[in-house]
């Protein structure tokens, strides 16, 4: 079972979860996933329709029960590096990841930094049909990407979070339309590909298993991307780095494996532990060249989850 966050006001962080037994799963040893709203006007989100994107034939709105994005002319939606002519979804509130975990904050440590060997983050979208389509001019939403992640900043960004630049980091698990043919019609393993891409990192993606929509696909087949923390940090990471694993996967196959290139992956935030991180949704496209069309989420959730560790929790 999953809660519904509410809406953040000015200057409130993302809040803590309903306190119960062992952490806060309404009396349950575990907590529950958050689900957050579709509604890209809901004021938890801040949408920022960026460069291209920002055309009024490109939207984003809550159409029947799903998240809809619509390119609706082809162009450049390129989401790379400093650059972002994509379409996001940022959490107005950054993470204050001890209160949202239900602990105290450590001695040494401020509200905002995270350690994620004390507390576990996953943030997951789910897909209503094909994660990708299109009309036969633009391949069928050929190269179009969604990314659940975080954005991440040097500063309090004060309920009002950007996008683009050299200054603001990013990164998450994402899948994108990888072939040009229409998937309604197609069986191939590799129409899609997930795995995870970051401000460094253009894609890192394999193939494999079909998603849900495709021509012959089965319950059990991909139609999530999945975003997660690791629980102990590296030396190898280097200071201030985390690990991360992320990928697609099924609903329909629980604890079936995920679909990406590495088993782990290093961040690429630098100094981690001192940025602002706010949940990030982006849709964009992974290449510079043109393309349109329509993605469609069903559903958008998030875990913090405390772990015992090292350090005591209180």
């Amino acid at each position: 079972m999953a809660r519904t966050i509410p809406s953040p006001t000015s200057g409130r962080t993302i809040p803590a979860a309903d306190a119960g037994g062992g952490g806060g799963g309404g009396g349950n040893p575990w907590k529950d996933w958050v689900e957050l709203p579709l509604d890209p006007t809901d004021n938890y989100w801040k949408l920022i329709k960026n460069g291209n994107s920002a055309n009024a034939d490109v939207t984003a709105a809550k159409v029947g029960d799903n998240l809809q994005i619509d390119f609706g002319t082809k162009r450049n939606y390129q989401i790379q590096g400093a650059t972002n002519n994509g379409v996001n979804l940022i959490s107005k509130a950054h993470i204050d990841w001890w209160s949202a975990a239900g602990i105290n904050v450590p001695s040494g440590k401020s509200a905002h930094q995270w350690e994620p060997e004390a507390v576990l983050f996953k943030l997951e979208i789910q897909f209503e049909g094909v994660p990708a389509n299109g009309l036969q001019s633009s391949n069928y939403g050929y190269q179009l990407s969604s990314m659940a992640g975080i954005t991440a900043y040097t500063t309090d960004q004060s309920d009002d979070p950007g996008v683009g630049g050299t200054g603001i980091l990013w990164g998450g698990g994402h899948v994108e339309k990888y072939q040009g043919g229409n998937p309604l019609s197609s069986v191939s393993t590799s129409m899609f590909r997930s795995g995870h891409r970051t401000y460094f990192t253009n894609s890192a993606t394999m193939n494999g298993k079909k998603w849900i929509g495709q021509s012959g696909s089965a319950a059990t087949d991909n139609d999530s991307v999945i975003f997660s923390s690791t629980p102990l940090g590296n030396e190898a990471e280097g200071t201030g780095k985390k690990v991360f694993q992320a990928g697609g996967y099924s609903q329909g196959d629980k604890f079936g494996r995920t679909y990406s290139n590495q088993f782990a992956w290093r961040d690429s935030f630098g100094t981690f532990n001192d940025r602002y991180l706010h949940i990030a949704i982006m849709i964009g496209s992974v290449g510079s060249g043109t393309t349109a069309g329509t993605v469609k989420i069903k559903k958008i959730r998030y875990l913090i989850q405390p772990i015992s560790n090292r350090e005591p929790l209180t």
